[in-house]
């Protein structure tokens, strides 16, 4: 980088798994993701929006997965979110799927792809999410 970053309320630091401890296939619980996605009404966000979503098991994720969407699992994502509402949606592609782990916290996926609604470009915000599992591409 040409210039040094400065930290604020939007940036901020996160660790990365580095030695690979562990990974996200054998971890449970509740992560964190932030992005400036399109909100619940479809609309432009203009703020930064968090939201806390879980690990989901792949059997599950899958059962409950869109026919045409089932062709994105790969040993390369995880699937994490709830099927009520709450989840990523357009916009959101590339934000970090972030769990804690000892008091600090570790990017371990990132925002791949979301069924989409029936004849729509919309999400659909009752589906599970994929997220790229950061942990196989560590040796970038």
């Amino acid at each position: 980088m040409e210039t040094p970053l400065e930290f604020n309320e939007l940036v901020q630091p996160i660790c990365v798994d580095w030695d690979n401890s562990f990974t996200v296939t054998n971890l449970k619980g509740i992560g964190k993701v932030a992005g400036w996605g399109i909100d619940e009404k479809f609309k432009e966000v203009l703020d930064l929006r968090f939201t806390d979503l879980p690990l989901v098991p792949v059997l599950e994720c899958s059962k409950n997965a869109p026919l045409g969407f089932k062709k994105f699992f790969s040993y390369t994502n995880f699937c994490a979110g709830y099927n009520n509402g709450t989840g990523v949606c357009n916009g959101d592609s590339g934000s970090g799927f972030m769990l804690e782990r000892d008091g600090l916290w570790y990017i371990t996926g990132s925002v791949s792809i979301s069924p989409r609604q029936v004849d729509s470009v919309y999400c659909e915000p009752k589906s599970y999410s994929l997220y790229t599992k950061i942990e196989l591409f560590i040796p970038w």
